[in-house]
This record gives structure tokens, C-alpha cells and sequence, in this order.
């Protein structure tokens, strides 16, 4: 779908998958308060949500030592030997873009 040419069917098809636009240093610093969370308060979801927003919903793969699973937006690996890694991508025209962390290592 050319930018700024928006019909009918592409929004449809396109737009309901959604977008986000944002720097590499913003997104870092929303993916390391989804890792280790500040204290809840007006501006920052609450660890109920954290917890259902990172818990496997949909099984999608049972492998000898390890498991995938969907969450809500994320993609759960579980491994024998690392407790469990949360990763999301996404594609646009001209790039792709991949994020991975360890919640138990407080690493990605």
C-alpha cells in the first residue's frame, strides 16, 4: 500500500493489524518498564495487567525442552535452561524490526 494512498480494501486488510511509530530509544524504555516495572501508578499498568498481558494464551508449539506460546501482543518461549523469553516484530515497507528480553534475567 503506497503511504498516504489509503483505499477501501488496503485499510481493511492493513489497518487492523496496527502500527506503531516510534525512536529505538522510546520503545527501549517501554520494553524495559514492561521488563522490570516501576511501582503502579496513573501512568503505568498495574501487575495484574503486566501478568495477563505476558501470560501464554495460545499454545502454539511443544517442543523436546522448550514450549512457544502466544501472549497478548508477544511471543513466549520457554526453555529449559532460560525461564522464559518474550519477544514481538513487525514489518513495514523497507524494514523489520525485532525485540526480545528475559523477564528473569531482566535482559533483552
Amino acid at each position: 500500500m503506497t503511504p498516504g494512498k489509503y483505499t477501501p480494501p488496503g485499510v481493511a486488510r492493513y489497518g487492523s493489524m496496527g502500527g506503531l511509530l516510534t525512536t529505538a530509544t522510546d520503545y527501549a524504555k517501554f520494553l524495559m518498564e514492561v521488563m522490570d516495572p516501576k511501582p503502579t501508578d496513573a501512568f503505568r499498568l498495574n501487575q495484574a495487567s503486566l501478568k495477563e498481558m505476558l501470560r501464554p494464551q495460545v499454545k502454539v508449539e511443544d517442543g523436546q525442552g522448550y514450549a512457544i506460546s502466544w501472549a497478548l501482543g508477544w511471543k513466549i518461549a520457554q526453555t529449559a535452561d532460560v525461564a522464559e523469553l518474550v519477544s514481538h516484530g513487525g514489518d513495514q515497507a523497507g524494514f523489520h524490526s525485532f525485540a526480545e528480553f528475559s523477564p528473569t534475567r531482566k535482559s533483552g
